[in-house]
């Protein structure tokens, strides 16, 4: 028989927190699921406690194998599927005890080819569980809903229910060897979806601890900007990118901006080089013609030192602050001129050299002007 749901679980050095995941998932209001279980090389007990759930409960299968990361874990299970519609938990989270019924019956009524439900945040040092609501429509079916689905959906395939037949019919995987793979398996199914369904509720708890693969800072954040690349890839091969290229490149841009900024001091020269060779010339069109957004315009154009509509208007405000300078401030002008053209505005060196020249100019008519008027007043010797 059928079941209704497998739920896909990739297992990787999650001792501490995989029984809960697991208890989520065997005591669920629907009993009719097949929970696929992928242990990827644990160096922990996990595949004890796996073998433990497996030996009581049928519904459990188990598939061990050599450590190759979360991607290549679910792609494993994907054979093994035989549920009507496919769920995704990561073993660091849990669900709600209905969150299979819930989905299924609202995917049966709504006949989507996957369904959106919400989830909380689960801070592991403070035990707190915050809402992460979301405002979509509850039927995803036009092509600008879909487009306002990837501006603001969190890519991630776990607070969603797939039907099988839509993720084997398309052939949707997980790119692997790299972490952020959940972008690129968003964007091949919400592209390739004639229907898709949202259900406004609370039934997936996302784990933040310190071990978490979406906290990381270090150089795997940089994945970032190759699945941004496939993901292109695949848009420009199914014909879509036409349909989908500002919604593309604005999330292209606002992700790699962050990357940038969160990533660890000693990778950011690294990063920002990674992400420059991403950007093309038609991203850089996009940019110059962007009206909103415009901290990651700015940001992403000062990086490849192209000027910016915001460095005249600082130029602008230097030039009312500097006008009343005096000759001895001419050396901490300099720093500043410095400073600013190292934040690749030199097509405006040239300006800010002449405003220097026009400063010193006015300070030595002014000053020259004043002894005239004053016998008390005596100007050093050189004043230029």
């Amino acid at each position: 028989m059928q079941p209704k749901i497998t739920i896909i679980i990739p297992v990787y050095n999650v001792e501490p927190y995989l029984r809960q995941c697991l208890d989520s998932v065997a005591n669920q209001t629907m009993q009719d699921i097949q929970a696929i279980c992928v242990n990827d090389g644990s160096p922990d007990n996990s595949l004890v406690i796996l073998q433990e759930y497996a030996d009581r409960d049928f519904r459990f299968e188990i598939i061990d194998k050599p450590n190759r990361g979360q991607a290549a874990a679910r792609n494993t299970a994907f054979p093994s599927i035989r549920g009507r519609y496919t769920m995704f938990v990561d073993s660091d989270d849990w669900i709600d005890l209905k969150a299979c019924e819930n989905s299924y019956w609202y995917a049966e009524q709504t006949q989507a080819d996957f369904v959106l439900f919400q989830r909380y945040w689960y801070q592991q040092k403070t035990a707190a569980a915050t809402p992460d609501y979301r405002d979509w429509p509850l039927l995803c079916e036009t092509l600008g809903q879909k487009k306002q689905l990837l501006k603001t959906a969190r890519f991630t395939a776990c607070i969603n229910l797939w039907r099988s037949d839509f993720l084997l019919q398309h052939s949707l995987t997980f790119p692997e060897g790299l972490i952020n793979e959940d972008s690129f398996f968003f964007w091949q199914a919400v592209t390739r979806a004639e229907r898709i369904a949202f259900l406004p509720q609370l039934l997936y708890y996302h784990r933040q601890h310190g071990t978490s693969t979406m906290r990381s800072f270090g150089e795997k954040r940089m994945d970032i900007f190759q699945i941004y690349t496939l993901i292109e890839e695949d848009l420009r091969q199914s014909g879509n990118y036409s349909l989908y290229r500002d919604e593309f490149i604005t999330r292209k841009l606002r992700e790699g901006k962050f990357v940038i900024e969160t990533i660890h001091p000693k990778f950011r020269q690294q990063a920002e080089q990674r992400f420059i060779e991403t950007i093309g010339q038609e991203d850089i069109d996009y940019l110059k013609a962007m009206k909103r957004h415009r901290g990651t315009r700015d940001y992403c154009l000062s990086l490849m030192g192209i000027p910016c509509p915001w460095h005249r208007k600082l130029v602008e405000k230097a030039c009312q602050l500097t006008r009343p300078l005096v000759r001895h401030l001419k050396p901490q002008l300099r720093r500043l001129q410095r400073k600013v053209l190292r934040r690749h505005i030199s097509p405006l060196e040239n300006r800010i050299v002449q405003l220097n020249d026009l400063v010193c100019q006015l300070c030595r008519e002014i000053v020259e002007l004043k002894a005239s008027q004053t016998e008390s007043f005596k100007p050093l010797k050189k004043v230029a």
